[in-house]
């Protein structure tokens, strides 16, 4: 075909076969939104099953049980812990936190088809964690003060209570009374602040896997635990908070009288705590054994004189944790 002299130097260009064009951007988001309904749906049907399941397993728990427990912890920190790995193996899109959080929701939510757990606390903090922690399907109850909602538990007036462990660095005082005396520590929070809370409930609970352990030291004691656990394999996780008199940025004695530390092992199982400071100079390990109307001042009295089988380093308590080893 011949060229009209009037065409446009380009107009060859112009005049063959045009490339496909590339899909409008609205029919690419349309095709991936298309997508993710598609995988919501699959979702969806997915977390019924799951749910179907975990009535099942309330069933048989109300039938071979008169007091059941529906809430695991042991079970759900396995759960969590398996997740993570699984993610990190995948290297999915997601964050590890991320993905226990989700979960922590689903079985929150198909927990509460067997049991919505009854959670005390006494400030806008613990109540925080306690969300965190046990995932938005709960029944939340407030008390007045932390002593206030250990006397709650203890009167099965709730499931569990919300205690914070730390504050700016320092140890909770009430850890070193006698306000926990028949109960367990059964698991712990930290909060974006790196304040940490602990799970206060009514039974100890079996540890598997990971395992975190509470204890409460004298203040001299410090060098000779750091020396019992030099040699641990694997290397726990060692964290050291002070309470009571002089402890960094206190210039006075506190009314508790006794200066020591509150210390998180994670990393390390009851039994190998008790052989690592069972052959130190701590001379073996106790669990505290107190009474709950004995006011704090008079179990550290006590604890400091070493009377009525009182005395440390004491044992708070031990329960399992999802592996810190998988999260960023």
């Amino acid at each position: 075909m011949s060229k009209d002299p009037a065409d446009p130097p380009w107009s060859g260009a112009r005049r063959a076969s045009p490339p496909e064009s590339p899909p409008v951007e609205g029919e690419s988001l349309d095709a991936l939104r298309a997508i993710i309904d598609s995988i919501d749906e699959e979702i969806l049907a997915l977390l019924d099953r799951r749910a179907q399941v975990a009535l099942e397993v309330g069933n048989i728990k109300s039938s071979l049980a008169v007091d059941p427990r529906y809430y695991r912890p042991e079970r759900e920190a396995q759960l969590l812990s398996r997740l993570a790995a699984s993610q990190k193996r995948l290297g999915g899109a997601l964050p590890i936190s991320e993905t226990i959080r989700l979960f922590r929701e689903i079985a929150s939510s198909c927990r509460s088809l067997e049991q919505r757990l009854a959670i005390a606390w006494s400030d806008p903090w613990a109540m925080h964690a306690a969300l965190g922690h046990f995932g938005g399907a709960i029944d939340l109850r407030r008390f007045e003060s932390e002593e206030e909602a250990l006397l709650a538990l203890a009167a099965r007036q709730c499931d569990y209570a919300m205690i914070a462990f730390t504050r700016d660095g320092h140890a909770n005082p009430l850890l070193a009374g006698a306000a926990l005396e028949g109960q367990s520590l059964i698991g712990e929070w930290k909060n974006e602040k790196g304040d940490r809370f602990l799970v206060a409930g009514r039974e100890p609970v079996p540890v598997a896997g990971i395992a975190c352990n509470i204890l409460s030291i004298a203040a001299e004691d410090k060098e000779a635990l750091e020396g019992a656990l030099l040699c641990a394999s694997p290397t726990p996780t060692v964290d050291f908070y002070p309470f009571g008199g002089r402890s960094r940025t206190q210039t006075k004695p506190s009314s508790l009288g006794l200066d020591g530390w509150i210390v998180r092992l994670a990393g390390i199982d009851e039994k190998a705590l008790r052989e690592r400071i069972g052959s130190s100079p701590l001379e073996g390990l106790r669990i505290r054994r107190a009474s709950l109307g004995n006011p704090a001042g008079k179990l550290t009295a006590d604890a400091a004189a070493g009377r009525e089988g009182i005395g440390l380093p004491i044992l708070l308590g031990s329960f399992p944790i999802v592996d810190p080893t998988l999260s960023p």
